[in-house]
């Protein structure tokens, strides 16, 4: 447990010695070469962040990308994974934009958005666009519903749920 550490909040919120824990390892960079379109999104819930970081790391130094756009969902503002990261690279990259979405506990003053990230999505164009989404199954079987009921037109999706 450290302040620069990769995992969770909540990870460490519950006595975890001695228990058994299950690690998965995503996709991330292993679907990047499958990804062929200039305009890519790339939407995370949770610690789906931590694969999100990976392969935006990657397409901001791939010329070939004219936007790329980045919309990150936690439960709430201290739990948003990369953050100092996320806004460098909007800094840094013109094509590049990142958006926090939290599910709750705003104050009213906060400029992040509150809601689910399929709440956010209405004035996209998926229409030629790669979708990378990576969270919770549940979480991300709904956002990909919600894009495809905006009937995208050569859209790739790829997903990594997980449970």
């Amino acid at each position: 447990l450290s302040p620069t550490g990769t995992m969770s909040k909540l990870f460490w919120s519950k006595d975890m010695k001695g228990k058994k824990i299950e690690l998965m390892g995503p996709l991330g960079l292993n679907i990047v070469d499958k990804m062929n379109h200039q305009k890519i999104y790339l939407f995370a819930f949770g610690i789906g962040v931590g694969v999100v970081k990976s392969i935006a790391y990657y397409f901001s130094n791939i010329n070939k990308v004219e936007k790329l756009t980045i919309i990150t969902g936690s439960r709430s503002e201290d739990e948003i994974i990369y953050k100092d990261y996320f806004d460098k690279l909007t800094n840094d990259f013109k094509n590049i934009t990142v958006i926090h979405v939290v599910s709750r506990g705003l104050d009213g003053v906060s400029k992040i958005l509150k809601g689910y990230i399929q709440d956010h999505i209405n004035g996209f164009d998926f229409n030629n666009a790669d979708v990378y989404v990576c969270g919770q199954e549940k979480a991300c079987e709904d956002l990909v519903n919600k894009v495809k009921s905006m009937d995208p037109k050569d859209c790739n999706f790829f997903i990594e749920g997980f449970h």
